[in-house]
C-alpha cells in the first residue's frame, strides 16, 4: 500500500497524469503483494485503433492469456466525460482525481486475475460464488469435461449460453460486483492515508463505493431480489444456490437466514439477501451525500 500512495501521490502532486510506466509499476506492485504471478502474465497498451476492448471499455483482463489490456485513448475520453465531477474537488485534489480514475480501473482488473486465485485455493463463500459464476472455463476445466465425454460442440454451447447470461445481466454478476467493490475499497484504504489533502475525493470514493454496494439489486412486488441469486439462476446453478446456507426458495425464509448468517456489510458485498428497510438503513448509516445524486 505504501508503494501504490508514493507512486499515486508523486504523480499528482506534481500534476503529472497516469503514463505507461505508471501503469507498470502499479501493476507489478500489486501482482507482488497479491502473488498474482501466476495469472498476470503481461500488459497491453492500447491504442483504440485495435479495437479489441468492448465499447466503454477502458481495461480488461483476459484469462486465456493472462493479460491486462489498457486503452489509454478511451481512458482519455472517459476523463473528459468524468469532467461533471470537477466540481466537487479542490484545486489540489484535480489530478488526484484524474488518477485515482486510471488506478481504480487497473485495481479492478487486477481484482479479476485475483479471483481467479481465489477460486483455485480457497472454499471460502467467495471462491463458491465465483466459481458458480464464472463465464469462461480455463483449458484444464475443458479438458476436464472432456475426459467426462463432453463433446466440443456440448462444451462450446455451454460456454456461449454463459456468456449470454453474462453479457445481459453484466451489472448483477458476482465477478463484476466485487471486482468494483474491492477496487474502490482499495482506493478508499489508499486515499485515508492522505485524507487531509484530497478530503472531497475520499468523500466521493467512499460515496461510489456504496453505489457498487447496491448494483445489481432489484425490486420486484414489493421484495428486494438478491443479484447473486438472480445471476445463479440465470446460469442454471439452481440446486447449486439451493446448497448455501444464505438461500431458501421461499423468500422470507431466504431473508431470514442471510440475516442470521451474514453482516449487513457481508450481504451486500456477495449481492445475497436483504430487506427494504435495510437498504434506507444502508444509506443513513453509511451517510450518503445527496451531492453525487445517487
Amino acid at each position: 500500500m505504501e508503494k501504490l500512495l508514493s507512486l499515486i501521490y508523486n504523480y499528482s502532486i506534481n500534476d503529472k497524469l497516469v503514463d505507461e510506466e505508471y501503469i507498470e509499476k502499479f501493476i507489478d506492485v500489486v501482482i507482488n503483494s497479491k502473488l498474482l504471478d501466476k495469472y498476470v502474465c503481461d500488459l497491453q497498451i492500447l491504442s483504440s485503433e485495435n479495437d479489441k476492448l468492448p465499447e466503454g471499455c477502458v481495461s480488461a483482463y483476459n484469462l486465456t492469456d493472462k493479460t491486462i489490456y489498457v486503452d489509454f485513448n478511451k481512458i482519455n475520453k472517459y476523463l473528459q466525460e468524468a469532467d461533471r465531477y470537477q466540481a466537487l474537488f479542490n484545486e489540489d485534489e484535480q489530478t488526484f482525481y484524474k488518477n485515482s480514475i486510471f488506478s481504480q480501473a487497473i485495481l479492478h482488473e487486477l481484482e479479476h486475475a485475483n479471483q481467479y486465485k481465489i477460486m483455485d485455493n480457497e472454499e471460502s463463500l467467495e471462491a463458491k460464488i465465483l466459481n458458480l459464476s464464472k463465464h469462461n472455463l480455463k483449458d484444464s476445466e475443458i479438458n476436464e469435461l472432456e475426459k467426462n465425454g463432453y463433446s466440443i460442440k456440448d462444451i462450446t454451447i455451454y460456454i456461449i449460453k454463459r456468456q449470454m447470461v453474462y453479457s445481459k445481466f453484466y451489472l448483477k454478476s458476482p465477478l463484476e460486483r466485487l471486482a468494483e467493490i474491492k477496487s474502490y475499497q482499495e482506493m478508499i484504504i489508499l486515499l485515508s492515508n492522505i485524507k487531509k489533502i484530497v478530503p472531497n475525493l475520499l468523500d466521493f470514493e467512499q460515496a461510489t463505493k456504496i453505489e457498487a454496494l447496491l448494483q445489481g439489486f432489484d425490486y420486484e412486488d414489493g421484495k428486494v431480489i438478491s443479484p447473486t441469486a438472480f445471476y445463479l439462476k440465470k446460469m442454471g446453478e439452481e440446486q447449486a444456490l439451493k446448497k448455501f446456507d444464505w438461500y431458501d426458495e421461499d423468500y422470507y425464509k431466504a431473508l431470514e437466514k442471510s440475516e442470521t448468517n451474514y453482516s449487513l456489510e457481508d450481504r451486500l458485498k456477495y449481492g445475497l439477501m436483504i430487506d427494504e428497510s435495510e437498504i434506507y438503513e444502508c444509506l443513513k448509516t453509511l451517510k450518503l451525500s445527496k451531492k453525487y445524486n445517487y
